[in-house]
C-alpha cells in the first residue's frame, strides 16, 4: 500500500525537475524589414562522438534553416560561398569582423551563427524495489546573428535546457520539438517586428 502511494506521488509530477538558461543580449531593434539574405552557419559539437550524430544534426539544422528562413523578410542564402569568401571551413575561428566582410563579398545581408554543444536524451532505469525509470533530455545552443552592413550584433543567446521526468514516455522525438520551440521562443521578437 505505502509503494502504491508513492508511485502515485511519483506519478503526479512531483520529482520531475526542469532547469532552463537563457542569456540573451544584441539590437534585435530597427529589424522591420526582416534579415534579408541570410547565410546560416551551423556547428555541432556531439555529431562525431554520437552514434546517431549525423542523423541529429541533419534534423536540427533542419529545424534551424526552417525557423530562421521563416522569418518575415528573410531569404536563405547558401553558406558554400561565404565559406569560399572567408578562405576556410572553419568558420568558428574567424571573427565577427571578418564574416561580414565574407558576406559582403558574396551579397548577404546577415549571417546566422548557431553552435549547438548538447542535444541528448537517456532512459534511466533504477532496479530498488519498487523498480522505476526516469527520462532525460537536455540541449545547450548558441545563436548569433550578425547585420553584415553595419557589421553589429543582432542577437546573442545563449540557451539550455534540461529536464528530469519519472515515468515519463518520450522519446528523441520530444527532444527535437523542446529544442524547436525554444528556438522558435528565442526568435519570436524578430518575427514580430519584421510583420509590423
Amino acid at each position: 500500500m505505502i509503494w502504491t502511494l508513492l508511485l502515485l506521488a511519483v506519478l503526479a509530477g512531483g520529482c520531475a525537475r526542469t532547469t532552463t538558461t537563457s542569456l540573451v543580449a544584441g539590437k534585435q531593434a530597427d529589424r522591420n524589414q526582416g534579415l534579408g539574405k541570410t547565410v546560416v552557419l551551423t556547428w555541432f559539437e556531439f555529431e562525431a562522438t554520437d552514434k546517431a550524430g549525423n542523423d541529429k544534426a541533419a534534423r536540427l539544422r533542419g529545424f534551424i534553416e526552417k525557423r530562421i528562413g521563416g522569418l518575415p523578410g528573410t531569404e536563405l542564402a547558401q553558406a558554400g560561398a561565404l565559406t569560399a569568401a572567408l578562405g576556410s571551413d572553419n568558420w568558428r575561428d574567424a571573427s565577427d569582423m571578418e564574416l561580414t566582410a565574407a558576406a559582403r563579398c558574396v551579397g548577404a545581408d546577415s549571417v546566422a551563427l548557431v553552435e549547438v554543444a548538447v542535444c541528448r536524451g537517456a532512459l534511466n532505469v533504477n532496479l530498488p524495489l519498487p523498480p522505476y525509470w526516469n527520462v532525460e533530455t537536455a540541449f545547450a545552443y548558441r545563436v548569433r546573428l550578425l547585420d553584415v552592413r553595419s557589421g553589429s550584433l543582432i542577437l546573442s543567446a545563449m540557451r539550455a535546457h534540461e529536464a528530469d521526468r519519472p515515468f515519463a514516455m518520450r522519446g528523441r522525438e520530444t527532444l527535437y520539438q523542446e529544442f524547436e520551440k525554444d528556438l522558435a521562443e528565442l526568435i519570436q521578437p524578430l518575427a514580430q517586428q519584421a510583420a509590423n
